[in-house]
């Protein structure tokens, strides 16, 4: 088969035998592939971890149909249009790991699409959800947010439920179209502007969860004074009611002061 493999005067497309899947690993016939910032490391004769050097074939995602699995892969079968991540992948055929196949997810995706997900999918799933355990309506902000992964993570960041998503970049012209993948603020770190914006998206998400933790503690309190104006309960009843009302009263001072230290301006050149 045809690969394109480093040699002492650079990528070359050679030919070189065929791969063979062992038990737990797909062979792809290999339709499309992505390009990563470690394939040109790999391509510039650099190593990637345990990748690199005369003789590596170039190419970590790829995407195409199934030619053969092994003993232990039940999940896809030959035919199937898949992508994949894994090495080698710049060949006719490449092999990878099954936990690293994933099925198309439409018959109309093309391979030259589904080429470019599988490395960014992988590891900003499991920056975010898997490793960062993010939920609904929590708060994410992501650097480098125009690199390839950035978009991939702005975008599942929305798709989990963040109830904020802030992508940072310091090119104009890319930080401008962030909004474009789910940014809902978009700041250059770099200097005190970029750090000016971001702490007041702080306060402003701050002073929604005071008017909504204030509410609820309001609602709490309204309903022990009822308690106490129309129950006939005993002595015993209304001073147990009383304390509750007390409490919520006490909880919604306490919120008041946290929150409100919490959405003081900060002293940028302390």
């Amino acid at each position: 088969m045809k690969a394109a493999v480093v040699t002492a005067k650079g990528v070359e497309l050679l030919d070189v035998p065929a791969p063979a899947p062992q038990a737990s690993q797909v062979l792809v016939r290999v339709r499309a592939c992505g390009l990563n910032r470690a394939d040109l490391g790999v391509a510039a004769g650099h190593a990637h971890g345990a990748v690199g050097g005369a003789g590596t074939i170039v190419g970590m995602e790829f995407a195409g149909e199934v030619a053969e699995v092994g003993a232990h892969v039940t999940h896809v079968k030959p035919g199937d249009r898949v992508m994949a991540s894994g090495a080698a992948g710049y060949a006719e055929y490449a092999v990878a790991d099954r936990g690293r196949v994933h099925l198309l997810p439409s018959d109309t995706m093309g391979f030259e699409e589904a080429a470019t997900l599988p490395i960014a999918l992988q590891t900003m799933h499991n920056a975010l959800v898997t490793a960062g355990g993010l939920r609904k309506g929590e708060s994410v902000l992501i650097q480098g947010a125009s690199s390839g992964v950035g978009i991939m993570g702005m975008q599942i960041a929305k798709f989990m439920g963040a109830g904020y998503v802030i992508g940072s970049s310091t090119h104009t012209a890319r930080r401008a179209m962030l909004t474009q993948w789910g940014a809902d603020l978009t700041i250059d770190l770099q200097g005190h502007q970029g750090l000016i914006a971001l702490q007041e998206s702080e306060r402003r998400a701050l002073a929604r969860e005071l008017h909504d933790e204030i509410g609820q503690s309001c609602t709490a309190l309204r309903l022990e004074t009822a308690v106490l104006r129309r129950c006939g309960a005993d002595a015993a009843g209304r001073q147990a009611a009383a304390e509750r009302a007390d409490a919520a009263a006490s909880a919604i001072h306490q919120l008041v002061r946290s929150l409100l230290r919490r959405l003081r301006p900060p002293d940028l050149d302390a």
